[in-house]
């Protein structure tokens, strides 16, 4: 599972910080360009998409560097038998489990009953749903901001692609 968690992590992080290549991009582009401000969506004082995109971007890099503190709490492994005591290991215990561990690229586990502590794995789970639901809310903004009555952003409509129904494979 730790394995796992920390692939997972790894991956997460390298795609958060694409993103966050592309926000840079989007907010040296668009740092002046004025934008209606909105609060509870209704009409504000104006701002620029330069700062819309950077509060995302600061959301984003503060998950980055949530993704790093995780992957230290989580790649953690264990080899210590059924109860966690190195009973069936003798007086090699240790060493056995240092050594499983280093090769798998993890942390040996100071103590542990028979796996490693949930709380670990409920970090990763609370994270991935913090991150969600910011990406979730820039995907929202942009839905938002594309409807007729807005038409703030749009996607771009492409020659060879169809809105019929019918042509989408």
């Amino acid at each position: 599972t730790g394995l796992q968690l920390k692939e997972a992590i790894i991956y997460i992080t390298n795609s958060l910080k694409k993103l966050l290549i592309e926000l840079i991009k989007v907010i040296q582009d668009k740092k002046s360009l004025v934008c209606i401000g909105r609060t509870h969506g209704q009409h504000a004082i104006p701002t620029t998409y330069g700062m819309r995109f950077g509060v995302w971007a600061y959301e984003i890099d503060r998950h980055l560097d949530r993704l790093k503190e995780t992957l230290n709490r989580i790649s953690y492994g264990k080899m210590s038998g059924a109860v966690g005591n190195m009973a069936s290991f003798g007086e090699k215990g240790i060493e056995i489990q240092n050594f499983i561990t280093k090769e798998l690229g993890l942390n040996p586990a100071l103590i542990t009953n028979q796996i490693i502590q949930r709380d670990r794995h409920a970090e990763v789970l609370f994270l991935t749903a913090l991150i969600g639901q910011s990406l979730a809310k820039v995907a929202r903004q942009f839905r938002v901001l594309q409807r007729n009555e807005i038409a703030e952003m749009f996607e771009p409509f492409k020659k060879t692609q169809s809105r019929k129904l019918d042509d989408a494979s």
